[in-house]
């Protein structure tokens, strides 16, 4: 698969991101989220992959990445 930037965006996967994620607290406090192992995280794609590599290595089950 190739795009624009593929090879800018590997020279910066290992880089430390460069964001803070923070809590939806909107989205969490409905009550059919209640409880949810899930997480929906909005943000640039590379950067939220960076956190969720040194979060949850091993233990991702499915990420869907809806592009702009």
């Amino acid at each position: 698969m190739n795009w624009l930037g593929k090879s800018y965006a590997r020279l910066l996967r290992n880089l430390p991101p460069e964001t803070l994620i923070s809590e939806d607290k909107t989205h969490n406090a409905k009550p059919e989220n209640a409880g949810s192992q899930n997480l929906l995280i909005r943000g640039d794609n590379l950067e939220v992959l960076k956190h969720l590599k040194n979060a949850y290595t091993n233990s991702v089950k499915m990420i869907y990445i809806d592009p702009p």
